[in-house]
């Protein structure tokens, strides 16, 4: 989810009135087994000749909305199509797929909600991996009433829940990150822009005895 908040000369947040569908920009995001659902309440450059071309990918607003009635207004849904590539070598964060990088060589559109493990009831399957998900996005027009100044307009983003280690990228920029499997989480989406904006997350669902449920081979397709 995304939300949209307005900052008090003291520092202190206080929903906006004006907003992202509503007041507010708010996103939620649900990742269940390397599957990441965001709602409101979350590629490398191919260069050289010969190269595949990836996926024709176009930034989209938010849609206004939320997944329940409870919370405040101004809150939107950043599902839809997003862009996906699993990482069986866990090269991600070395080759900088994170990087704020507009070509989508390498990357596959998805739909979120989505699971990238369903129906695969392999041994393998059962025993996580990490996957990165990516979603190009505008800022919905109209978010903010117009006396509120720029400097005071904030956006929040909330994922439901990230199965199991989330690592969440802005613009090129960590913005912060999450462990455990059924805990929503925010996160200010410091750095977003006008223009295009792309968010990046790294999901590693691979569980160890210390995690909860322990791991690895639980066998969960939640």
């Amino acid at each position: 989810m995304i939300e949209r908040w307005t900052a008090r000369a003291t520092g202190r947040w206080r929903p906006g009135r004006a907003g992202h569908g509503q007041p507010d920009f708010t996103d939620r995001g649900r990742a269940w087994w390397r599957s990441l659902i965001l709602a409101v309440t979350v590629a490398l450059a191919a260069t050289g000749v010969g190269q595949a071309q990836g996926p024709q990918y176009v930034a989209q607003p938010p849609t206004l909305g939320a997944l329940y009635r409870d919370g405040q207004s101004g809150r939107y849904l950043l599902g839809g199509i997003w862009l996906f590539r699993v990482d069986h070598g866990d090269v991600g964060v070395a080759d900088g797929w994170w990087r704020d990088v507009a070509a989508t060589a390498g990357w596959s559109p998805i739909t979120i909600p989505n699971a990238d493990n369903a129906g695969d009831f392999s041994a393998a399957g059962s025993e996580g991996d990490v996957g990165w998900y990516r979603r190009d996005f505008t800022l919905p027009s109209g978010a903010f009433a117009r006396y509120v100044p720029a400097s005071a307009r904030r956006w929040i983003i909330r994922f439901d829940a990230v199965n199991y280690r989330a690592s969440v990228w802005l613009n090129g920029r960590l913005i912060g990150s999450h462990v455990g499997q059924a805990l929503p989480f925010e996160l200010d989406l410091n750095g977003v822009r006008s223009g295009v904006n792309r968010l990046i997350v790294r999901v590693d669902n691979r569980l160890s005895p210390a995690d909860l449920p322990p791991g690895p081979g639980v066998g969960w397709w939640d």
